[in-house]
């Protein structure tokens, strides 16, 4: 008997959200920061949960340089940093 790890592999904590949009068919586009249980992702997906893109990032530094470069290919709003996530809260070094 083998341990089922697909619930641990959708565990994700929001660090920051960088950027967001409402589309015209109502749905949310959001780029933002994750800490999962194997590191920090960098997401961009919808508000019903289809994915555009991912990507693993070294630390939150590192995560707000691909998730501001694809709020900008994605035309999204951004935000200002701590309006849309929990901010740095701790969890890498100085930005």
């Amino acid at each position: 008997m083998t341990d089922d790890p697909a619930p641990y592999s959708r565990r994700r904590e929001l660090i920051e959200m960088i950027g967001r949009q409402k589309g015209a068919d109502g749905r949310e586009l959001t780029c933002g920061i994750y800490l999962t249980q194997t590191g920090y992702e960098v997401r961009a997906e919808y508000s019903d949960g289809e994915v555009v893109r991912t990507q693993w990032a070294m630390d939150t530094q590192g995560g707000r340089i691909i998730a501001t470069r694809w709020a900008d290919e994605l035309g999204l709003e951004r935000l200002q940093q701590g309006e849309g996530g929990k901010g740095e809260g701790g969890r890498a070094g100085p930005s």
